[in-house]
């Protein structure tokens, strides 16, 4: 599994409940469809940390990092020094 797939799947079984998985798209605002709170993105750091090996500081936990799976992906993969995904 990618880091996209490893992700959804996370965000899948620890937050939709009883939505439908397949709304989520790599689009799919996580914060503003209410599918990600504040308490949300603290799992999501730890779940990053401990599964892709990566450190997120305070300054990284923003929105901009954290709204959709595309961004996470990106983020998870510039930590780890991957070339951006087109």
């Amino acid at each position: 599994m990618n880091v996209q797939e490893q992700l959804r799947n996370y965000i899948v079984s620890e937050f939709m409940y009883e939505q439908a998985a397949d709304s989520l798209t790599a689009d799919t605002d996580l914060l503003n469809q209410g599918i990600v709170d504040s308490m949300g993105i603290l799992d999501l750091v730890s779940y990053m940390e401990e599964n892709f090996g990566i450190q997120v500081s305070d300054e990284e936990i923003t929105p901009e990092n954290f709204r959709t799976l595309n961004t996470l992906t990106e983020f998870v993969n510039r930590k780890n020094g991957a070339p951006k995904v087109a």
